[in-house]
């Protein structure tokens, strides 16, 4: 039996095997750290180890934000009173919506691909935080700007908190046109947290924008930093 079974081991790739256990032991994992934090999501607040095991049981290490900024995502979303406004979509979108939902406060979030879009809505769905409005729109044109096709008709007026981690995988300036195309939607005392500072901003797509919109900024985060940007 256990010659039969070796046997089989050993002329079984072992990469499917370990990317198969991988899932399982990510799966379980996810499931115990999100039971703890929807039993009471004060762990994001106010314990870093919850909000640590939960991005590593997400599983998207390469592409998920880093912990310092997930951080300073939920620590402003405790904070925002008006509704929170996310660009791309992830692990971000499940923190914030918990902290929106704990706080009787709603997110609108968008997301360009469509597998993520469905990754994301199936983990709301799941997870029951239906403080989240996700929204799928391919890039699209807004005169001289590329972003995200929002619905502008119907999203409300006024934000004060923005999270923007994308688009992501657009090789135009698309993220960076957040500025001028949802300018009039910055609440007076909006935040803006823009992720990846240690990539290349053009000049006239932070600058001058800060300028246009009075707005003061910091960069923070030691291992990815980012920036604040404070109207």
């Amino acid at each position: 039996m256990i010659n039969t079974m070796l046997e089989i081991a050993r002329k079984t790739p072992l990469r499917p095997i370990y990317r198969w256990g991988r899932r399982k032991y990510l799966n379980l994992y996810l499931k115990s750290t999100m039971g703890k934090i929807l039993a009471d999501p004060e762990y994001l607040l106010n314990d870093r180890n919850t909000l640590t095991d939960l991005s590593r049981a997400w599983g998207n290490m390469s592409y998920s934000a880093s912990i310092e900024y997930l951080e300073e995502c939920v620590q402003y979303s405790a904070k925002s009173r008006l509704p929170i406004l996310e660009c791309g979509s992830g692990l971000s979108t499940i923190v914030i919506g918990l902290i929106a939902k704990k706080y009787g406060n709603i997110v609108w979030s968008l997301e360009h691909m469509k597998s993520w879009y469905e990754r994301i809505k199936k983990a709301l769905i799941k997870y029951e935080i239906d403080s989240v409005k996700i929204n799928y729109g391919p890039m699209t044109e807004y005169g001289d700007y590329v972003w995200y096709k929002a619905p502008l008709d119907s999203m409300p007026d006024k934000f004060s908190l923005v999270v923007c981690d994308g688009p992501a995988g657009v090789k135009t300036r698309a993220k960076h046109n957040i500025f001028p195309i949802m300018k009039e939607r910055f609440a007076p005392d909006c935040v803006i947290l823009y992720d990846d500072a240690n990539k290349v901003i053009p000049e006239d797509a932070i600058t001058d924008w800060v300028e246009k919109l009075n707005m003061s900024y910091e960069i923070h985060g030691e291992v990815n930093p980012y920036y604040v940007f404070k109207l």
